[in-house]
């Protein structure tokens, strides 16, 4: 009785750390998804501000068309939509980094798109020329929200689960968690600020195919950290000899002794060698 009893606390001991391993993951797992959301959604508000503005200094461009501040309107307007895309980056970035994630990556080349943009111009049309910037947004079904979206992904490093090491045959130093988002911006045009930016459903063939470059590139970077060593540890330095003493002179130092050499006598050559007294100091 008493060894089943034994038996049954250690289980139930095993059983108590497994569920709280695990629930530390899952924690974890949570904390990298809010992450990476609350950094994508910044990035698409970023831009939603932008447009905004953009659209302000529209009807500003339109009622001082012939006063001097007509050039610095249209010129704040050009630097709003050269700035965009770097701003919402490192928007999206700095959250998602600040809210837990260990590294977070702008992903918008999976959706068809290198980096975001406001798809705004210059009106072109010669028949009715405004002063204006024009909406030239342009939906696909390979880009439902045009380029004005932003997708970013994230990693987070997993705890090492120590206590399992002597059930496993590899030692376990911890793993990568994976999470990936995206927000779009909407809104009915350059005509009234009101764009707004939600986080949507990933349509760059699924989340899977963000999860799996973000797992390749992780796994790389691994696999080049254990190509290089010990990984996550740094070697031991070398012994510095202290000074005056040549290394392995102290026995204690070096177990073996070094062989002992002695210096090959070389021939002298065939002449006198003139004898210089030598002065010696008398011995106390």
């Amino acid at each position: 009785m008493m060894v089943l009893a034994a038996a049954a606390i250690a289980v139930l001991l095993m059983a108590m750390v497994l569920v709280y391993h695990f629930g530390e993951v899952i924690v974890l797992k949570i904390q990298l998804a809010n992450a990476i959301d609350a950094g994508a959604q910044a990035a698409g508000a970023s831009m939603a501000t932008c447009l905004n503005m953009i659209t302000l200094l529209n009807w500003a461009r339109v009622i001082y068309r012939f006063s001097p501040a007509y050039p610095f309107i249209s010129m704040v307007q050009i630097m709003l939509d050269w700035v965009a895309p770097t701003w919402a980056t490192t928007v999206a970035i700095e959250t998602a980094m600040v809210n837990g994630a260990d590294l977070a990556v702008p992903l918008n080349f999976l959706g068809g798109a290198a980096l975001p943009d406001l798809e705004v111009e210059e009106w072109k049309r010669w028949i009715f020329k405004l002063p204006i910037m024009e909406d030239v947004q342009q939906r696909t079904n390979h880009l439902p929200y045009g380029k004005r979206f932003f997708i970013l992904g994230g990693i987070k490093q997993r705890p090492a689960a120590s206590f399992l090491n002597p059930l496993r045959t590899k030692q376990d130093d911890g793993g990568m968690l994976f999470a990936i988002s995206e927000s779009a911006v909407h809104g009915s045009g350059l005509v009234k600020p009101d764009f707004h930016a939600s986080l949507v459903k990933f349509h760059a063939g699924g989340i899977g195919m963000g999860v799996d470059w973000l797992k390749q590139k992780a796994g790389k970077l691994k696999k080049k950290d254990e190509n290089s060593g010990n990984p996550g540890q740094t070697p031991a330095p070398m012994p510095v000899p202290a000074p005056g003493k040549k290394p392995g002179s102290d026995p204690k130092e070096s177990p073996e002794k070094a062989p002992e050499t002695r210096p090959i006598p070389l021939p002298l050559p065939d002449r006198e060698v003139e004898e210089f007294p030598v002065w010696l100091p008398e011995a106390a």
